[in-house]
């Protein structure tokens, strides 16, 4: 399977997948363009400028569940979800953190990130207290489970890695690393 001719960001579209497309230099949404073959229409005209196909956001949204998608199986077995592991990753990096700085990292609102360490605190692996710098403040941090969950999450691949390209379409020529 070779991928198409320009990727985004060194991700080339594969026929397998009907995710999205760089191809002469224009983005396409569930179309894949590889050896030289050329986009049925090279110039979207704007007769129907609401067309899914004319939409970034559209593409953008099947780029998203598309990745998050890959990560699911790595991440099932430590018992997160995609959101879960960005806020485990933020806190690896910064730990600990006040709950507005960890919504400011990830550009989570408050109320959407609430949820997420209630979820990961129920787990064992985050612990919401006072900030001793200040009383008014909630800082997260870290329980040794949650440091301890770190050395699995470093067996995540990176996503440069052979093994994200076999995990995104299936092809016998594939030999993950």
């Amino acid at each position: 399977m070779t991928p198409a001719p320009h990727g985004l960001g060194g991700i080339g579209c594969h026929r397998e997948t009907s995710g999205i497309g760089l191809c002469s230099n224009r983005l396409y949404t569930n179309h894949c363009y590889t050896n030289g073959m050329t986009p049925p229409n090279p110039r979207p005209t704007l007769e129907n400028p609401l067309a899914l196909d004319q939409q970034v956001c559209f593409a953008l949204a099947i780029a998203s569940r598309t990745v998050i998608s890959l990560y699911r199986p790595l991440l099932e077995p430590m018992g997160l979800t995609h959101p879960q592991y960005l806020v485990m990753l933020a806190l690896w990096e910064h730990e600990p953190l006040r709950v507005n700085e960890l919504s400011r990292l990830l550009q989570l609102d408050p109320g959407t990130l609430s949820p997420l360490l209630k979820r990961l605190e129920a787990a064992g692996y985050v612990r919401r207290e006072r900030d001793r710098n200040d009383e008014r403040a909630l800082a997260v941090v870290l329980t040794e489970q949650g440091r301890a969950l770190r050395d699995d999450a470093e067996a995540v691949p990176p996503p440069s890695s052979n093994d994200w390209a076999c995990r995104s379409r299936s092809s016998s020529t594939c030999t993950p690393s």
